[in-house]
């Protein structure tokens, strides 16, 4: 598994030669342990999840996520590069290894663009920097590896969907 994480996902703008590799999925109960070992003490790099390419690449694992991390035995401040995929709809007419190559490129060129920008988007894949506490924070829940895209904020006053779509008798 090594080989395909330097061989298919090494990013020319890391400054690590060798990354450690977990595989884990980032919203599972049973990755708790795992995504606080990675949090607390190690500096995550990067985090790509594959989910809807695990037939692709491993042919077993539904849900992979391709984690590279130095093992520091320390918290690490900063940034972690985080990577979502969703499933394409280009992939018709393309064989396997093209399908793979497409994967690996796309993955890339997120990474490529979160040197420069906070927030990035290519094909299928979207990314984010995703700050290190926030993932020290949340790792006994989920990782939201989206860098907080989508969270809104309301208002106190506002109802909620719950007050909106309870029964009354009037």
């Amino acid at each position: 598994m090594k080989n395909l994480a330097n061989r298919h996902f090494s990013h020319p703008a890391s400054r690590r030669a060798c990354c450690g590799l977990a595989f884990l999925r980032a919203d599972k109960e049973w990755a708790k342990g795992l995504r606080g070992l990675l949090a607390s003490r190690t500096e995550l790099d990067y985090i790509v999840d594959m989910n809807p390419f695990g037939q692709l690449f491993f042919n077993a694992m539904n849900s992979p996520c391709v984690t590279a991390a130095v093992n520091t035995q320390a918290e690490a401040e900063g940034n972690c590069l985080c990577v979502m995929s969703e499933t394409p709809s280009t992939f018709g007419e393309l064989n396997t290894q093209q399908r793979r190559e497409r994967v690996v490129q796309t993955a890339r060129n997120v990474l490529e663009k979160l040197t420069k920008k906070k927030n990035a988007k290519v094909l299928f894949a979207s990314g984010a920097r995703v700050s290190r506490q926030a993932l020290r924070d949340t790792a006994d829940d989920r990782w939201d590896l989206s860098g907080g895209a989508g969270r809104e904020e309301f208002l106190e006053n506002w109802f909620t969907a719950a007050e909106l779509l309870e029964m009354r008798q009037g």
